[in-house]
């Protein structure tokens, strides 16, 4: 039986927002509770979803915004298939 490759994903972007403004959380539709964001885009988005998924079990943190764009890449994500 062959072996899976191992993908190893990257981090392309990373952003830490401690005070968001207010007409920003009002266009990502943010609960009024969150006031800091943290932000992060990496070039394997299921990866991305399970590291997030793994800080909201590690620490007092939620998930408020996710999406996946597939732009032209070899595979689209496991999380767009229909």
């Amino acid at each position: 039986m062959p072996a899976l490759d191992l993908i190893r994903p990257s981090v392309t972007a990373m952003r830490v927002i401690a005070s968001v403004n207010a007409e920003f959380a009002r266009e990502l539709k943010l609960p009024p509770h969150i006031r800091s964001l943290g932000l992060i885009s990496a070039d394997s988005d299921d990866v991305t979803y399970i590291a997030a998924d793994e800080a909201t079990k590690q620490a007092m943190v939620e998930v408020v915004y996710g999406r996946s764009l597939y732009a032209g890449a070899g595979t689209r994500p496991v999380t767009d298939c229909r």
